[in-house]
């Protein structure tokens, strides 16, 4: 697959299909227009290619949604637990790439589009939801007296990246979602 961004969310796809009976997602493509030309071709051809039955929608904005004055989400000065973080030299504001802002876009993303899901998961595509044989989130979440459950993570930071190997997952981060309740 050209696209590498595709890849990486079709690996993400394929994970949640496989471990937690995922049919459907919905992308928010943060992106600033046209940077990511071969995505929706390259994400098309690869959920194609899946032994799953599921359907993906892809959206865009083109505005802005990260917070206007905060630094891309992947600096350290975003990360909560960052060491040094109090003595960092906060880098210029990145509003494409900062973590988001609009958080209303979640709510209209579930009432436009997934109104009639049985359940929903709020997930960005680097994390992980680790089987632990409890059941999928979402047969939790449609179990739960109000339907609705609580995930906790855990930030995970790098080790390195394979020379002359494709970014995986592992290279980057390991998220383990656990506290279900």
């Amino acid at each position: 697959m050209s696209d590498q961004v595709a890849c990486f969310t079709l690996e993400w796809l394929a994970y949640h299909a496989r471990h937690q009976g995922l049919t459907g997602a919905v992308i928010l493509d943060r992106s600033r227009p046209g940077d990511r030309p071969d995505f929706d071709a390259a994400l098309a051809e690869g959920v194609a290619a899946l032994d799953a039955d599921l359907r993906v929608t892809v959206l865009r904005a083109h505005h802005p949604l990260g917070k206007p004055n905060l630094p891309p989400e992947a600096h350290p000065f975003c990360a909560p637990a960052a060491p040094g973080k109090d003595r960092m030299e906060i880098p210029p504001a990145a509003p494409w790439t900062a973590p988001i802002g609009a958080l209303h876009c979640f709510e209209i993303m579930r009432e436009r589009f997934l109104h009639e899901a049985r359940a929903i998961a709020n997930l960005q595509v680097h994390d992980l939801v680790v089987d632990d044989g409890e059941g999928t989130i979402f047969d939790r979440a449609v179990a739960a007296r109000g339907g609705l459950i609580q995930l906790v993570g855990h930030t995970c930071y790098p080790w390195r990246v394979r020379n002359d190997a494709p970014i995986r997952f592992a290279d980057h981060h390991r998220c383990e979602m656990g506290g279900l309740h």
